[in-house]
């Protein structure tokens, strides 16, 4: 009997040694991954602020390029014989501003009264 206790009791220990190895593991493994996610989450923040910045100067880069045009379209306009050319830009919208008040009824109404 007193060697049936002795063997169970030499099998917990080696049970409780084991599942003590393991558990070490699984906290090494834990603080690893912990780690891990730790630095992964930094490089995904450095990562969106490379994005940003980038992002930025892309908007910058275009504001840049289109001023250029504007300037290239500007030189292209001018003349060297000395006259000089007017580039209206937007001119059907400014023609539609002044033709709904051209012809509103208020001043309709107005250049009626000052011709009767």
């Amino acid at each position: 009997m007193l060697d049936i206790l002795s063997g169970g009791l030499h099998a917990l220990s080696d049970d409780t040694q084991r599942l003590t190895l393991e558990s070490i593991q699984y906290i090494n493994s834990l603080q690893s991954l912990s780690e891990d996610m730790s630095k992964l989450k930094i490089a995904i923040e450095e990562t969106h602020a490379s994005i940003d910045a980038h992002q930025i100067n892309q908007q910058l880069m275009e504001q840049s390029l289109m001023s250029l045009q504007q300037d290239l379209d500007d030189q292209k306009n001018m003349s060297n014989d000395g006259t000089l050319l007017w580039k209206i830009t937007n001119v059907q919208q400014k023609i539609g501003v002044f033709n709904r008040f051209f012809f509103s009824i208020i001043f309709y109404l107005k250049i009626n009264n000052k011709v009767d």
